[in-house]
């Protein structure tokens, strides 16, 4: 069975969906495209009145809305405040939650460290040691035998008790149904497969860096936002 990955959807989409929504609600509009950008229908939406070109929208001018939108959400969200997406999609805000003590992350960075000093020093990568379950006690003994596996000796693992999570709050019509099986609230279609992943980028250009950057720059702001248990 083929599978696919999720589309991650962009500026374009949401420019492409929007106009060719603004096209078929309004059939006067006309609309042309840009010699250099051709993977967009309708570059520039306008109409004529009594001769006269009137605008409507044109990439340039929706993407420079876009951008000041994210930019001044962004903003809101750092400083501790929820984000409503109106249109019944939910909320954006930071939570701090409690880690599990038992699954703690890879810290990839130390750990590619310590690899390559253990290259360095000419000692193995992997050691010997018997096998645990989930809550890191030794598995009982099969037979009387302890098994044993290989493990990573340069892995190594965060130690902080939380972790800062950029969550969206899905509504809760996306959740739930009556029992007779109508639909309850606004429903927006598959919303349950939607997932938010907050861009990272590079030199601090993705939000989950921006928003690393301000809490390092102003630890105050952890003061701001929720702490939820695991």
């Amino acid at each position: 069975m083929k599978t696919f990955k999720p589309k991650t959807l962009t500026y374009v989409d949401f420019y492409n969906d929007y106009t060719s929504r603004l096209m078929l609600e309004n059939p006067n509009y006309l609309s042309e495209r840009n010699g250099r950008v051709n993977y967009i229908k309708h570059y520039s939406v306008f109409y004529y009145n009594r001769g006269r070109r009137v605008d409507i929208i044109n990439y340039d001018v929706y993407k420079e809305i876009v951008i000041t939108y994210f930019k001044l959400a962004g903003e809101k969200i750092i400083a501790g405040k929820t984000l409503n997406l109106l249109n019944d999609l939910g909320y954006i805000t930071i939570k701090i939650v409690e880690k599990n003590p038992l699954k703690q992350p890879v810290d990839w960075g130390e750990s590619y460290k310590l690899k390559q000093e253990l290259i360095n020093r000419g000692e193995e990568l992997e050691e010997i040691g018997p096998a645990r379950d989930k809550k890191g006690n030794v598995k009982k003994p099969l037979k009387g035998e302890i098994i044993y596996k290989k493990y990573k000796k340069w892995l190594v693992y965060y130690t902080d008790d939380s972790y800062i999570l950029i969550d969206w709050i899905k509504p809760l019509a996306a959740k739930k149904i009556s029992k007779n099986g109508v639909k309850t609230g606004r429903w927006i279609p598959n919303l349950l497969f939607y997932e938010f992943k907050p861009s990272r980028g590079g030199s601090d250009r993705g939000f989950a860096k921006k928003v690393s950057k301000a809490i390092k720059e102003n630890p105050y702001l952890l003061q701001k936002y929720e702490y939820h248990k695991q």
